[in-house]
């Protein structure tokens, strides 16, 4: 398993901070991973789309299992491949990533609303997921930092550590991938393994003001987030 990590310990308002030990972020495994039983997890979010998790079945934990919340059909499927040839039918570097984070907000809003719908009902230490961990979990976690009153740069920051964290991984898939690619293609192929600031921010842009989005796309009145707010920081 990559790019896990404990949001505890980040900044809040009012002098507080996450709680740390409740809330994982995370990307898809192979094999029960042995870290996870270590850090006490009670529920688990999976947040890919229903021929990812059949493609790549995560097992849950024992007395654990994994919930998921998306439904949909991915974006990436109507996609031409990452491959040389057809890579370039998505368009420039970054330019389909851009129109998908911009569409989070539409295509993400039940899966989002389910989310937080667990976490309100119980405070248990809980992993959510997504394939890299970076994208859709990067998105999730956003919305929930904003929520628990984490500033916007705290935000960023942590959205960027998924870079470090698939390094070596992008590095590897990268020089395997490419094989082949014209150097236009490569520019796209990187495009979609790391996270770049422009591509949260279009998914804000795109989402419209902060309250106005809790209230009609997620269904989530103050009190929710007051509620939230005091489930997970402290």
């Amino acid at each position: 398993m990559t790019n896990l990590r404990d949001l505890g310990g980040l900044p809040a308002r009012d002098g507080r901070k996450v709680v740390s030990g409740l809330l994982f972020r995370a990307s898809q495994w192979d094999d029960e991973p042995r870290q996870l039983r270590a850090l006490g997890i009670r529920r688990m979010m999976d947040l890919r789309a229903p021929f990812e998790r059949e493609r790549r079945p995560c097992r849950g934990l024992p007395g654990v299992s994994v919930i998921p919340l998306f439904s949909g059909e991915a974006a990436c499927q109507r996609l031409p491949p990452l491959k040389p040839g057809f890579i370039s039918g998505r368009g420039r570097p970054g330019e389909e990533m851009l129109s998908r984070y911009a569409g989070f907000s539409r295509t993400q809003a039940e899966a989002m609303r389910r989310f937080f719908g667990l976490l309100l009902a119980s405070r248990e230490p809980t992993l959510y997921f997504c394939c890299q961990g970076k994208d859709r979990s990067g998105v999730f976690t956003a919305v929930l930092l904003e929520a628990l009153g984490v500033a916007e740069e705290e935000i960023m920051r942590d959205y960027l550590r998924s870079n470090q964290s698939l390094k070596e991984m992008n590095q590897r898939d990268f020089l395997l991938m490419g094989e082949g690619m014209t150097e236009e293609e490569k520019a796209v192929l990187w495009s979609y393994m790391e996270v770049q600031p422009a591509y949260l921010r279009a998914f804000f842009a795109a989402r419209g003001e902060a309250g106005r989005f809790w209230q009609d796309a997620l269904r989530m009145t103050e009190s929710d987030r007051e509620r939230l707010r005091d489930l997970y920081t402290a």
